[in-house]
Parts: C-alpha cells; structure tokens; sequence
C-alpha cells in the first residue's frame, strides 16, 4: 500500500498542523501564509489595547491658550456653515416621516377608512374632526337604507339643500320601509306615543294646524292678553318668577351619556294624534322617489322592491315661486347649508375629493340665472350697513330662479307644508316617470329590484327596457315581421338555450320583477339576468308583446318537434 501524503490533502483552512500554509484545490498547490496575512488573521482575535490613562488635573488652568480656543471656535462655526452631507440627510428623512394621520397620503387615508366597513364608526367619526368629517362622509352614505318613512323623507329635504351629499350614494334600499306601528299591534293603534311618525309628520311639522306638540300651544298667552297687562305689574312678575326659579331647585337633571352613546341620533318622534289614521301606512310619495333616483347620479344598485307609493303633484313652473315659504327645506336651521358647506364644501379640489362626483345636468331654469350673476352676489354677500341706502331695490327674480335651479330644479306638493292647494297649479305626476329617471342612469346603474310592485303591467315595464336597453336593441325585419332584437340575435321558442355563452355588456344587469303587477304568475314577473340567454330571450318577447305561458312554450316545442298533424314528408 503506497504511503498517503497528508501534505497533498490538506484543508483549504489553516490546520493545527499547519498553521503558516493553506492548500488551494484548484491549483492543488500548497500556499504559503505571508507574516502580513499572519498579523491579519491574529489582530481578530487580540484584544484592543486599554486607552492610555490621562492625568486628571483637579483645577483648570485660568492661562489658557488664546490661540487654541481661538481654533477651537473657528472648527465649530464652520461645521456649522458646512454641515457634512450625511447628517442633511439623515435629518431630512426623520423630518419627512408622518407624525400624525393628516401627514399621510390621501390613497392611504382612503384606504384605511374603507378597512372600518361599520356604519357606526363612520358615524363617530363624523364628530371626530373636519379631515374625518370630509373621509367619512362618503363611506356612509354609500350604501343608504330606511326602515321609517320619517327619515326617508328626512333624507330627501337634506339632498334638497345639499345635492352634493347624493353623489356619495351607490346603493339605496327602500324595500325595509315599515309602517309606524307594528303588524301585532294593529289592533290597538289608538295610542299616538305607541306609534312612530311618518313622512306626513315631517311635511306638516311647521304646520299650525298639525303642531306635533298642542299641549304647549295651549298654554301661551296671546298678544292681546300681555299687552293689556300693566307694566309694573310686568316686572312684578319677571322679578317673582326670577326669584322663584333660582331658589328652586331643577326637575329634571338631564343624565350624562356614555362615551358610546354621546353622538348617537335623536330617538325617533312619534306620530301626530292628528295623522293617527296613516299609522298602518307605509307609503311614500312618488316624488320623493323621483327626488332621490335625480339626485344620485352615481347609484349602482336600487332596491324599490314592496315599495308602495302615494299619489303627488308637481307644482308647474310658473307658480312654484308662490310656494317658497311653504318649502320642507325650513324645517331645518336656516345656517345649516352654510355650516354643511364650511365642513364639506360642494366644489372641492381635485386632490382631495376621492370619489367622483358627476354632478346631475343644469336644468334649463338654471340657464336663466346667470344673466343675473351680480344680483346674486348682492343677494348672498354679507351686506355693508353703511351702503345700504345706494343698493338698487333687488328683484324678485333673483329668488325666484336661485329656488327653482335648486337641486333638481322639481317642486312637489309632497315637498310643501300646505293641505290644500289651487288644482290649476298641479300636474299629475305618474308611476312611470320613476322609470323613466331609472332609465336616464341607465349607463351606471348594474341591479333594479322593483318586485313585489303591484303598480307595475306589462306596458310600463316594455316601455322602460326599450328606453334602458335601447344601445342593445335593434329593429329588424324576421319572417316578414318587424322586431326588436337583443344585440341583433333572434332568440326562437324552440332554441336550445343550455350551455350558451353570451358576450359581455355594460349597463344594466339585473332586474327581479318577481311577484309584480295586479295578478299571480305573469309571464313578465319574473328576475331577469342579462347576462344570460334566457334574461335576454325574455326581454325580447317582452319589448315584442310575445310573452308566453310555460304551457303554450311546451306546445310549440312538441309541435317543432312531431311536427304539424297530417303533413307530408314525402312530398
């Protein structure tokens, strides 16, 4: 057996046997360690040397060197004009972290606010500050439902006054509206504090006639009465009932509210003894609808199912002006659009609005009043006493237009405090203008529930699919009859429709009619999914006025597939 040489198989590390060379495998050479790479390898591992030990003088010297201290703040100033570069950048980039969440992004702001997804801490945070105010807002009312009347309608005089918060609104749901008195206690709804308030409460709630509190009405004291009371008795009495409330002490101390509960809404009023008979009622006016769909440009999805409405009147043009004082709109603080605007102003910046707001067509009225633009400026600027007596008398157009060009430029009879009206300035305004309005989004809106609507037949639901689709219908001619085709194809009765596959469409997407119209089982009452052959086979024979039974469907699929009785196929 040969002699193994250790030397030629030696580790690429230095060994105990070998502590001055290394053996290099890719040459397979032994390599000699210089007395430089040895002091290298060894200062690792020797500890630094103590610092020498300085002599601690226990005076200081008063004769110290001019020359030195002259040197010595010479350094500092100039390290002072000439900061080294390192240091501007490191203090640079502690001054451009964010130290609050105003500091942040506005994408990240927005993208934290949508991580919340709970209305109520949307709510709280509308109390919080101005910036939560301004992020907040538009997470709330993004997706609004109502289960009272009362605050529907509530709801509709706010977007009247600020149209601005309608264009956070993509989802709205009407269909939990409830009657203010429950199905089990229909039997006793004799009793008004048992019972909530409807949209008639907020339309007459300025109404003397329907004064929601009478009891106080009744304790006043008229003009004639005061007036003929003597003076000194006056301050006799002031003095007395002064006197008397300040040694007795409070009936009612009003409870201090928890943290949670400190901004939560007001309980919901009850209904007027005089509106009694609508407490199993829960209607809402067909207006209220209208007002709502113009005033929601960017609605996605509307859910009107089990909606039961009221007859309205639109108030023409031409005496809308006259009902001014009577508008719902003084139902709130006259300062309330200008503490709304201060908060969140209509016309923001681009830069921080992070939803876009499409803002609903001028209406022609509008047009009108620009004409009138110094007018207005003189009408709505804070006024100067001193210059009064120079100011030209305004006109009453001026009013008159900046009322009517107000959010949609619509008044109904819903929309004023008044029971009755001259029927001359009335026009009927008629279920299928809320279609109508639907239809006019038809290039946002994605989802239309409207079943359970007893109001409904076949011709308004034609009607408003021919206005809704109308950039996927075409008019053709098939087997000698003119027809409306769904994207220029012609679905026949007999058509397999299993396994189809539809090209994608925008606009709408859904409409559920179920359980619609004034009978059961209706051919048209049924959902309809665009996006698949068998919606579109049924919007096509709906615009056509070729809707079938399920029976008559059966017939003429066995009838294509027997054949007719007696024909010959011979011939």
């Amino acid at each position: 057996m040969a002699q193994v040489e250790y030397n030629k198989y030696l580790p690429s590390y230095r060994s105990l046997l070998t502590p001055n060379a290394k053996y290099d495998y890719r040459t397979h050479s032994l390599v000699e360690l210089s007395q430089q790479d040895l002091k290298r390898i060894e200062s690792r591992f020797q500890l630094e040397p103590p610092p020498p030990s300085k002599f601690k003088m226990k005076y200081q010297s008063l004769l110290g060197e001019v020359s030195r201290k002259a040197s010595r703040l010479s350094m500092r100033v100039q390290s002072n004009l000439h900061p080294p570069q390192h240091t501007l950048k490191a203090t640079k980039h502690l001054w451009s972290r964010c130290k609050s969440f105003g500091q942040l992004p506005l994408e990240i702001q927005i993208l934290v606010f949508s991580f919340v997804d709970d209305p109520h801490a949307y709510h709280s945070c509308l109390f919080a500050s101005k910036r939560f105010y301004q992020l907040a807002k538009p997470m709330l009312y993004r997706s609004v439902s109502f289960v009272s009347t009362y605050r529907f309608a509530q709801f509709v005089t706010c977007l009247r006054l600020n149209p601005a918060t309608g264009t956070y609104v993509e989802r709205l749901d009407l269909s939990g509206l409830k009657p203010g008195v429950q199905e089990e206690d229909w039997d006793d709804c004799s009793n008004p504090a048992a019972t909530l308030a409807g949209w008639r409460d907020w339309k007459f709630k300025n109404n003397p006639l329907y004064a929601f509190h009478s009891a106080v009405l009744t304790k006043t004291v008229s003009n004639s009465s005061v007036a003929s009371v003597p003076s000194q008795k006056k301050g006799n009495l002031a003095k007395y009932f002064k006197k008397r409330r300040r040694s007795s002490p409070p009936l009612y101390e009003k409870p201090e509210a928890p943290h949670q509960q400190a901004h939560h809404s007001s309980p919901h009023p009850t209904i007027n003894r005089f509106l009694l008979s609508y407490s199993t009622s829960k209607d809402v006016p067909v207006g209220y609808v209208i007002h709502v769909i113009n005033l929601c440009p960017n609605l996605v999805e509307a859910d009107l199912g089990n909606l039961s409405l009221s007859t309205d009147y639109r108030i023409s043009s031409p005496y809308a002006h006259k009902y001014q004082p009577y508008d719902l709109t003084h139902n709130y603080h006259k300062d309330l659009p200008k503490i709304v605007e201060s908060i969140s102003p209509l016309a923001q910046p681009a830069s921080f609005n992070p939803f876009q707001e499409t803002f609903p067509p001028t209406a022609p009225d509008s047009l009108e009043a620009s004409s009138v633009s110094s007018v207005f400026s003189l009408n709505f600027a804070k006024p100067v006493r001193k210059y009064n007596s120079l100011l030209p008398p305004l006109p009453n157009s001026a009013t008159e237009m900046s009322y009517l060009s107000r959010a949609d430029g619509r008044i109904y009879l819903s929309d004023l405090n008044v029971k009755a009206i001259n029927t001359s300035h009335l026009e009927v305004v008629h279920e299928r203008d809320i279609l109508r309005c639907l239809a006019a989004r038809g290039h946002r809106v994605r989802s239309i529930n409207l079943s359970s609507s007893i109001w409904l037949n076949a011709k308004l639901v034609a009607d408003f699919l021919l206005e809704m689709l109308a950039r996927d219908l075409d008019r053709k001619c098939v087997n000698g009859k003119h027809l409306w085709l769904f994207q220029g194809h012609y679905y026949d009765v007999g058509e397999p429709l299993e396994g189809r596959v539809e090209p994608s469409r925008s606009g709408l997407q859904l409409l559920d009619l179920s359980d619609s119209g004034m009978n059961k089982n209706l051919p048209w009452a049924q959902k309809i999914d665009m996006a698949t052959p068998r919606g579109r086979q049924l919007v096509q024979r709906i615009v056509n006025d070729e809707l079938l039974s399920s029976f008559e469907e059966y017939v003429i699929r066995e009838r294509q597939r027997r054949g007719r009785v007696g024909e010959n196929y011979f011939s």
